[in-house]
């Protein structure tokens, strides 16, 4: 190994006789295409994972109050954000699939 190290870094002004030191560490590691892809892969599991347990939340939520057709409380806010002229602020699956439908399809609100 150490002939190697020789021969291949001898065109580079490396004389053999101080240790050749490869550190990654930090920051640095990070900016290298390797620790970019590792980190993208963190943050897609990462997505992954929060997605699967928002959608197991509200499952597990509809399934022990009511039905599949109720929409949990933070879903509800989340709803009554988007469409403030619904007067009665309670929504079902099928109520909040056609509102908006009905804003994409650019129709007035009902």
């Amino acid at each position: 190994m150490q002939q190697y190290l020789k021969r291949a870094t001898k065109s580079y002004g490396y004389t053999g006789k101080e240790p050749i030191k490869r550190y990654v560490s930090g920051l640095s590691y990070w900016v290298t295409s390797k620790g970019m892809k590792q980190a993208g892969v963190m943050c897609s599991e990462c997505v992954k994972v929060t997605v699967q347990l928002s959608f197991g939340a509200e499952t597990l939520w509809k399934l022990t109050h009511g039905g599949m057709n109720d929409i949990s409380p933070w879903r509800q806010y989340g709803l009554n954000q988007m469409f403030p002229y619904d007067r009665t602020g309670v929504w079902t699956e099928t109520k909040a699939g056609m509102a908006i439908h009905n804003r994409a399809m650019g129709y007035p609100p009902q």
